[in-house]
């Protein structure tokens, strides 16, 4: 499923949406949540079918769940179990750590500072980052790298100039944006690519476990 931003799409019941790129807006028992590239989100049988909006283009791979023991209301999973102390479930997203979501995710290409964070939600920089940790699992600084980084994965793949990708995402350099994709994928960048080329390139949701 492709979204582009502002457009709305269902994720059926008993299925699981992974986003591979993008950002989605979602309510999940009347809480807003933001669902994005360090989400899936599973959709159990029984489940009503799950309205969400795209914040930014999104690309979303949805795949039938088999018979699963899986109930009651869906699930937003964090798929990086190397974020250390993290048990695998995000809490769903409240208030502010939701509009702090968003407002990353609108800002991929130039990453705020945690002070600018905070006072778009009229938070001190230093309740940003406790209150986003309290219902996200990690700091908001590793959020914000993870983020950019796995938003670029899309266009390292397509072929795209990796300086051009570097700074269209915020990093300093071509050196910057490698080093930093290796310290969260194990791989260079162009080893990366040539992988997916050749079809044997890691599974972005496997990263980490």
């Amino acid at each position: 499923m492709q979204l582009s931003a502002g457009q709305t799409g269902r994720i059926p019941a008993s299925s699981a949406a992974f986003v591979l790129a993008g950002a989605l807006r979602c309510a999940i028992e009347g809480r807003p949540a933001v669902m994005d590239v360090n989400h899936e989100l599973i959709v159990p049988r029984g489940a009503a079918c799950l309205p969400v909006t795209a914040l930014t283009h999104a690309i979303v791979e949805i795949s039938a769940l088999p018979e699963s023991r899986i109930g009651g209301a869906p699930q937003l999973q964090l798929r990086d179990s190397a974020v250390q102390g993290h048990t695998g479930c995000s809490a769903y997203c409240a208030g502010y750590a939701f509009a702090m979501q968003e407002y990353a995710n609108r800002a991929l290409g130039e990453p705020p500072s945690l002070r600018e964070i905070g006072a778009a939600c009229g938070l001190s920089p230093f309740a940003a980052s406790r209150i986003f940790h309290r219902h996200v699992g990690i700091s908001l600084r590793a959020y914000l790298k993870r983020l950019r980084l796995r938003n670029a994965l899309q266009r390292v793949e397509r072929g795209d100039d990796i300086a051009s990708i570097a700074l269209d995402f915020g990093f300093c350099d071509h050196a910057h944006f490698s080093n930093a994709f290796r310290a969260e994928f194990g791989i260079a960048p162009t080893e990366w690519r040539l992988r997916a080329t050749s079809g044997t390139r890691p599974d972005p949701r496997a990263v980490g476990q």
